[in-house]
């Protein structure tokens, strides 16, 4: 029975401390992805005035799609090379092409007209 106010055994700390770092670093365990596969992060801006678009739907090759955040961002998972494309409010829109990206992922910012 534990008393009150006792510490944690060495394993439960070790492997609080795993999680924290785990959390600071990034959060999400890192899972496989298939051939050819890397992942987009980016921002949504309005091109006119270049603030950033929230609920901006943007889809990539393979069919995978984000929204963006109250910020622009967004991240998704894309399938290899062809268009990213952003659709936003009242007919605003973008496409870039996209190109596998060595380090599995690539930044990029959309601007919407």
């Amino acid at each position: 029975m534990k008393r009150p106010g006792a510490r944690p055994a060495a394993p439960a700390r070790a492997l609080a401390a795993a999680w924290c770092l785990a959390l600071a670093c990034g959060g999400e365990p890192e899972r496989e992805r298939a051939a050819g596969a890397f992942e987009v992060h980016g921002t949504v801006l309005e091109a006119a005035t270049g603030e950033p678009l929230a609920g901006v739907l943007i889809r990539g090759p393979g069919g995978g799609t984000a929204t963006s955040d109250a910020g622009g961002r967004f991240a998704l998972e894309v399938a290899g090379a062809g268009d990213l494309v952003a659709e936003g409010p009242g007919g605003l829109s973008a496409t870039n092409p996209l190109q596998p990206a060595r380090g599995e992922r690539l930044e990029v910012v959309l601007h919407l007209r």
